[in-house]
């Protein structure tokens, strides 16, 4: 399937996703991660907590505790989906050790609305972590690839998988 193919696949995946997307708000947000070509904060104060809907999107190689997510079909070319999952301690450990190790030279990150308003305030200032421009940075932080995420039917393939702590992985990747 070509790119165009996958494109009007994915907007038809979300908008079927969409019609039964619930209210409500899990008991922890996330943080997300900017978008994979760069810092810019498109992301609302109001992102989606359904797991089902995520689930209709990427593969989950362990079940999170938490999510919080958003994709950005509007600004960017292509559509780009941002997610902050909580995780166990040993389901971290898990993803950390399979995750594939991106050979990149930068702190791991999140766009400045996904931390400030997805992610719990308790939690957002036990985070060791720098503000810069439209994103935090979490220095020292593991950053992998989010081979895990992508499964057979997954339109999602490239981006990155970061490890801001507590837990907490951002995840941002985008179609071809």
């Amino acid at each position: 399937m070509n790119d165009c193919g996958k494109m009007c696949v994915l907007l038809m995946m979300l908008n079927v996703v969409a019609c039964d997307a619930p209210t409500t708000f899990s008991s922890a947000t996330s943080t997300g991660t900017p978008p994979v070509d760069g810092p810019a904060d498109v992301w609302t104060p109001h992102p989606r907590t359904d797991l089902a809907g995520l689930q209709a999107l990427i593969k989950l190689p362990r079940v999170p505790k938490s999510v919080a997510w958003e994709v950005d079909d509007t600004s960017r070319e292509p559509p780009v989906l941002m997610a902050l999952l909580l995780f166990s301690s040993e389901d971290e450990a898990y993803l950390l050790q399979h995750s594939p190790t991106v050979a990149v030279a930068r702190a791991a990150r999140a766009p400045r609305t996904v931390v400030q308003h997805w992610m719990p305030p308790e939690v957002r200032k036990q985070l060791e972590s720098q503000v810069a421009d439209q994103e935090y940075r979490f220095p020292g932080r593991p950053i992998k690839k989010p081979d895990l995420f992508f499964g057979s039917t997954s339109l999602y393939s490239k981006g990155f998988a970061d490890f801001i702590g507590m837990g907490y992985v951002v995840l941002h990747v985008s179609v071809l």
